[in-house]
């Protein structure tokens, strides 16, 4: 049965007279208790798409949890700058699946993952959980 249902929902950013297209006509559903992973290359659009997906699921009184993401953990509160470190993706990703990892164990309503995974290893880890733990 569907626990939220999205249609034609869409994000625009101006850029000087004109407005932007981000997402157009995003569309779907999910099921309560689902985990959601969106998956794409930099400048993809995963973080415009879960943002949205976020705005739009708490207008409907869902409590989101989220958007986690590996890139979170590069920016600097200190600067306001991001600051990536290759040597420290390792620990970005243990973040971002610790915090996941936290709010599965608290049955979140929806938690929304935003990550470049580039391979099965890195995704491996959060399907595994979502499993055990009947999301």
């Amino acid at each position: 049965m569907t626990y939220i249902q999205v249609k034609n929902e869409g994000k625009f950013y101006p850029m000087g007279e004109a407005l932007i297209m981000a997402n157009k006509d995003v569309t779907f559903e999910i099921e309560k208790g689902e985990l959601v992973i969106i998956l794409g290359s930099s400048g993809a659009g995963k973080s415009t798409f879960a943002e949205t997906y976020a705005t739009v699921l708490q207008r409907a009184g869902v409590v989101v949890k989220g958007p986690f993401e590996v890139d979170q953990f590069f920016n600097n509160p200190q600067t306001g700058k991001y600051e990536f470190d290759a040597s420290k993706l390792g620990a970005a990703h243990q973040a971002c699946f610790s915090n996941v990892e936290l709010c599965l164990h608290q049955n979140a309503e929806c938690v929304i993952v935003s990550n470049t995974f580039t391979t099965e290893r890195e995704l491996k880890p959060y399907i595994e959980l979502a499993t055990k733990l009947n999301y």
